[in-house]
């Protein structure tokens, strides 16, 4: 045994015993997230701070993975710095994307490891990990352990309240969360209706949601229902709903406090039975301050609150989301470790909708290759990477935004992408600001 390793014996019960600690209690280790070419979940926890990683390890032993040496690498946590030490390993370690030779020490905890084909990924918490056997639940969706707690948190949400408030980037799954909250609540039978607020052109967003009478404005030539009618019995999911102005607010406010709503051209309200599910990626009580959000409405939808977290704070999933997308293009294909521990060091700005579409063209390029098992060469070069933009935000003045439409030679639509907004929420901004558009080319 060399110096600073665990006792003999040590290495089969770490995980066991380290989780087995009374509740409150953290242990620091890692989750075996990917071995060979496919996903899993095995956890290590480190006891007395120490581990050794290898095929002796009986929680690793039945992994798929002949490139792991019987004792690979030592890791090690005091005082919240971690070290990481190849044992002489056949195949090597590497932390964070970078062979170790030796021992490396860290001031932080590292992102992944990795030992031949095999993936792990550190944390200084496992115990949310103990007893997970796969991430899959049994609709599809992977769940880790801040996706499982914030599905609980919408569950009692769906059972107990008719609103609920979605908090998150763009791509980190508010659609799937609100047909969590529809599918758990009492009209779970009846149809559920998806909004994006921030696309709906500005001056039309009353009769789209509420609906409007033949002859209630300019070219109606016929009575069309609201996106209300049609979610009656079920529910209405407003995507971006920061993005509607406050007249359309107030007339939401009175749909989601009485169940009514009044479609233009008529003066007598109707019933809906709408269960509602708002999202924005933007702090709903900051904009009440700046009085650009209607607080009664806030205070109305924001009850139950649930806040998703990005990708990147969600390591564990990414193994399980890649495997997922690449055999829907090929069930026969795998992902090589390399791809998967890449895939965890970026920070993915789309989150999980970015990853889905960045693996399903990976896939394909290894199709065209005849490869059966995607590789990190196949991975596109600014896949997860974040831009400009994503690393500073643009704050969205007057001199930002004509800036951006500078660079875009005047056009809306090369401005929006620039400052990723849809075209609509730029067209609004404009206005806000005095700045004249160039007309865009049919």
């Amino acid at each position: 045994m060399t110096e600073g390793a665990p006792p003999e014996g040590d290495a089969n019960t770490v995980d066991e015993t380290a989780t087995r600690r009374r509740p409150g209690t953290k242990t620091p280790g890692l989750i075996v997230v990917h071995a060979g070419t496919t996903p899993c979940v095995q956890v290590l926890g480190l006891e007395r701070g120490r581990l050794t990683f290898g095929r002796n390890h009986r929680a690793i032993a039945g992994l798929d993975d002949d490139r792991v040496s019987r004792e690979h690498f030592d890791v090690s946590v005091v005082d919240g710095c971690w070290t990481v030490r190849d044992r002489g390993s056949r195949n090597g370690t590497s932390v964070d994307g970078v062979q170790v030779r030796g021992t490396v020490r860290l001031a932080a905890m590292p992102r992944v490891i990795r030992a031949g084909h095999t993936i792990a990924i550190a944390s200084n918490d496992v115990t949310p990990f103990a007893g997970v056997a796969t991430l899959e639940t049994d609709d599809g969706v992977v769940a880790g352990p801040a996706t499982r707690a914030a599905r609980e948190a919408i569950a009692e949400a769906g059972r107990s309240s008719p609103t609920l408030l979605l908090r998150g980037e763009s791509g980190t799954g508010k659609e799937i969360a609100a047909r969590w909250f529809h599918a758990l609540g009492p009209n779970a039978r009846g149809p559920m209706v998806a909004v994006n607020c921030a696309a709906i052109p500005e001056g039309v967003a009353e009769r789209v949601l509420f609906g409007a009478t033949r002859g209630a404005y300019s070219g109606a030539t016929g009575t069309n229902v609201g996106y209300f009618q049609a979610a009656d019995g079920g529910a209405l999911f407003l995507d971006e709903i920061a993005e509607l102005d406050m007249a359309v607010q107030g007339k939401l406010l009175r749909a989601t406090e009485n169940g009514e709503v009044l479609m233009l051209g008529e003066t007598r309200a109707r019933k809906v039975d709408v269960r509602i599910c708002c999202a924005t990626h933007r702090d709903l009580r900051e904009l009440v301050s700046e009085r650009t959000f209607r607080s009664d409405l806030y205070y109305r939808i924001g009850a139950h609150e649930v806040v998703l977290a990005p990708l990147h704070s969600r390591a564990e999933e990414i193994p399980w989301l890649a495997t997922q997308a690449v055999r829907r293009v090929d069930k026969g294909l795998g992902v090589h470790a390399r791809l998967v521990e890449e895939c965890i060091l970026r920070p993915w700005p789309g989150n999980v909708r970015e990853l889905l579409h960045a693996m399903e063209v990976a896939a394909r390029a290894a199709l065209r290759e005849g490869e059966g098992v995607v590789r990190v060469d196949h991975l596109r070069d600014d896949a997860g990477k974040a831009t400009e933009t994503d690393a500073a935000p643009v704050a969205l003045d007057r001199a930002a935004i004509e800036q951006a439409l500078a660079a875009s030679d005047g056009s809306v639509a090369g401005a929006a992408r620039t400052l990723k907004l849809h075209r609509t929420q730029l067209y609004r901004l404009l206005r806000k600001h005095g700045i004249e558009p160039r007309p865009e080319p049919h």
